[in-house]
This record gives C-alpha cells, sequence and structure tokens, in this order.
C-alpha cells in the first residue's frame, strides 16, 4: 500500500514539474506587436492598409489574435476610441520570424487620427504596439 502511494505521489510531483516547465517556457517568450505601417496617405472615404508584424509566430497551437484600435482626436480632450477591428494574421514574407498582421481601414472624416495595434494569446493582452498618428485629408 505504502508502494502504491509513494508511486502515485512520484508520478503526481512529475507531471507537475512538467507542466511548471511548459509555463515557465511560455512566460519567457517575448511578446512584441511592431507599430502600425500605412499603405498610403490616408484620404476621407478612400480605402487604406495598417499593417505590421507580431512576434512570436502565430500557430496552431499557440493562434494569436490582433485587435486594432482606430482613435480620433475630440479637440481639447485628446484621443478617444473611434472603432476597433480584428485583423488578418498570416504568414510573414521574406522567411522573417513572427506573423505579419493588416487590415483594410475607411474613415469617413477628416481629422486627426491614429491606429494602434494589440495583441492577443489565449484571450490574453500580451503585447501593443505605440500609435501611428496621421491626418485624413478631404
Amino acid at each position: 500500500m505504502r508502494r502504491r502511494l509513494a508511486g502515485i505521489i512520484v508520478i503526481c510531483l512529475g507531471t507537475a514539474l512538467l507542466a511548471g516547465l511548459a509555463t515557465a517556457a511560455e512566460a519567457r517568450a517575448a511578446y512584441f506587436t511592431s507599430k502600425p505601417v500605412l499603405s498610403a496617405a490616408p484620404r476621407k472615404d478612400v480605402p487604406f492598409r495598417a499593417s505590421g508584424h507580431i512576434t512570436p509566430k502565430s500557430t496552431a497551437s499557440a493562434p494569436a489574435k490582433v485587435k486594432i484600435i482606430l482613435w480620433m482626436e475630440y479637440g481639447d480632450d485628446g484621443y478617444g476610441v473611434m472603432d476597433t477591428y480584428w485583423a488578418k494574421v498570416g504568414k510573414r514574407s521574406g522567411g522573417k520570424p513572427g506573423s505579419a498582421y493588416s487590415i483594410t481601414i475607411t474613415i469617413p472624416m477628416k481629422g486627426k487620427h491614429g491606429v494602434q495595434a494589440i495583441q492577443y494569446r489565449g484571450g490574453k493582452k500580451v503585447s501593443s504596439s505605440k500609435t501611428t498618428y496621421f491626418d485624413v485629408l478631404p
């Protein structure tokens, strides 16, 4: 009986140790989200693309989602959220590490705006980019 109990304890401790190592390895992953780059100078009612990259690479076992926040200047009150989008995450060109994200945005008004990318893994925010600010021209 004692031998069986000792065996169960050893198995449980081994399993806990392996689970702890996997969690520690995941915690050490350096998440990065690049500042969005615009495809063209944004104009009112004309679609443009905001894109960038994230690391580490999005995989089936560790899928990444990237939310794009569209900021709008509200006078002296500063910037506020105008809209949010989920970007498409895919393979990065040129064999570079990480994954690419991109989204097409159309803004219906002129003024000062900005876009920011936020990376999520397992439903949790792991990284956010700096904001790219720009003026939408008529």
